[in-house]
């Protein structure tokens, strides 16, 4: 499996894409553009799961061992990604961007 280039890793991938998932979540509770920022926050969580497995493809191998911080942070990303989808599925039942006490 091929290595990213030195100077930006996929940890750093991983911590910039979280922020970018908080942003997105608050949008969509906010009802700022709520379909769109689901629909990102869903892409986003799951890209973060992928990475995750990435990093632990490139980086845990003997005699380096996974503690329950890399299993956790997996778990939440699929856990982002379920409140995600009912994000999601909110949004769009809804029929609008905006909710109506505004």
């Amino acid at each position: 499996m091929p290595v990213p280039p030195p100077g930006f890793g996929v940890g750093q991938l991983i911590v910039l894409l979280s922020s970018v998932l908080v942003v997105a979540g608050a949008m969509s509770a906010r009802g700022i553009s709520a379909r769109w920022a689901s629909s990102a926050a869903l892409a986003i969580s799951v890209l973060l799961a992928v990475l995750a497995a990435w990093y632990y493809r490139l980086y845990v191998y003997p005699p380096v061992s996974a503690a329950y911080g890399l299993y956790l942070a997996g778990a939440l990303a699929l856990v982002a990604a379920l409140l995600s989808v009912w994000a999601m599925f909110t949004a769009w039942r809804s029929g609008q961007a905006v909710p109506a006490d505004r």
